[in-house]
């Protein structure tokens, strides 16, 4: 049975950037936001006591420093877009700001790393 993904790997002269690829999918969906979901303790009233978020696993970016670069560039985008439009609007806004705060946390970007990153994209924006 042909695949498109086997014949281009087949013919292609230079199959790094697609291992790149794969191994950046590999890690990307290993952990994505459906892993986080908020928990609540509901009281005999009916009222919420307590309300904490949960994580199913822990992300992580694998061995391949090129495959960390392609996650941070990937959740900053994400996360910018999430604060930008989302934040505070969408049913799982808690849970969505938790995943993209622990997948940077995981990754080593600091909050000043992420401002950093963020003033960059922009700046690329405006040119």
């Amino acid at each position: 049975m042909k695949t498109v993904g086997r014949d281009f790997c087949l013919k292609s002269k230079n199959p790094f950037p697609i291992m790149l690829a794969m191994e950046y999918r590999q890690w990307a969906n290993a952990w994505l936001a459906d892993k986080v979901k908020k928990q609540a303790l509901v009281g005999s009233g009916g009222n919420v006591v307590r309300e904490w978020i949960e994580t199913i696993g822990e992300p992580s970016c694998g061995p391949l420093p090129a495959v960390h670069d392609m996650l941070i560039a990937d959740k900053v985008q994400n996360r910018k877009d999430f604060l930008e439009h989302h934040k505070g609007r969408h049913q799982r806004s808690d849970e969505l700001d938790f995943y993209f705060n622990h997948w940077l946390k995981t990754l080593g970007v600091s909050e000043r790393d992420y401002q950093l990153l963020c003033s960059t994209i922009e700046k690329e924006k405006a040119k």
